[in-house]
């Protein structure tokens, strides 16, 4: 009950959506999780949720690309739900993953490692995208590419420097 109330807000407030929550607030000063969660309103959200997770994991399936232990997945023409762990999920020794998106016009790059293999993570994203005029720290980091005529060979360079990083650290384990 907790994560589908949690969704329902998530899902509600995306965008900077400021709704009206009174009435879920009310809801859950008097009862428990379990009756929120059940709520027609919450429910209603969270099938639509559902739905939109499903279509979102058939598109990364099809559209995901593979460079040995990196992945990258275009979003800017897809408007999904955002399944950031998805790559990890569908292909478990993955290492990083690099999601492109277009928000408000501007390309955004957002590189990820898998939080299920840590210790076979060799570098610090957030130190390695501050090159590009953007950051984050060991684990995760993103930027602006501007202009936008330099996204692809923005996204090569990231690819190839992060399969690079495995290939060295692999030669030398």
């Amino acid at each position: 009950p907790a994560r589908q109330v949690m969704s329902y807000i998530d899902w509600e407030t995306r965008g900077g959506k400021k709704p009206a929550l009174e009435w879920l607030i009310e809801l859950m000063s008097r009862h428990p999780l379990r009756r929120v969660a059940s709520d027609q309103r919450v429910k209603g959200t969270i099938k639509k949720i559902y739905a939109e997770r499903d279509k979102a994991f058939a598109y990364y399936k099809e559209n995901l690309k593979l460079f040995g232990k990196v992945s990258f997945i275009d979003l800017t023409r897809a408007h999904l739900l955002d399944l950031r762990f998805t790559p990890y999920y569908l292909y478990p020794n993955l290492l990083y993953n690099v999601m492109l998106k277009s928000v408000r016009g501007d390309y955004k790059l957002s590189v990820g490692s898998n939080p299920w293999k840590r210790s076979k993570i060799k570098i610090n994203i957030g130190l390695m995208l501050k090159k590009y005029g953007g950051g984050g720290h060991k684990w995760v980091g993103g930027l602006t590419i501007k202009p936008a005529s330099r996204t692809d060979a923005v996204i090569q360079e990231i690819i190839a420097k992060l399969k690079d990083i495995f290939a060295t650290s692999s030669a030398v384990a």
